[in-house]
């Protein structure tokens, strides 16, 4: 699972989980584009990176690992 986070200049960080599959990356304030770009290159899946920005765009927050609605306490 990604979790992006928009700062107030308009810039991403992805908060993405060691695993097999993702390989560890510094992440650092990007633009939209350029976050994708390095996401794929490190292998995430586009599909996830897809979620992760709408989940964003829904206003959930990413928390602990977890995508968490709006509001949600846990």
């Amino acid at each position: 699972m990604i979790g992006i986070i928009m700062n107030e200049d308009n810039l991403y960080v992805a908060l993405v989980p060691e695993t097999k599959r993702y390989s560890s990356m510094e992440s650092k304030p990007l633009g939209k584009d350029q976050l994708i770009e390095v996401l794929l290159a490190h292998g995430c899946h586009q599909v996830d990176i897809a979620d992760a920005f709408h989940a964003l765009e829904l206003g959930w927050e990413f928390r602990e690992g977890v995508w968490r609605s709006p509001g949600a306490n846990q």
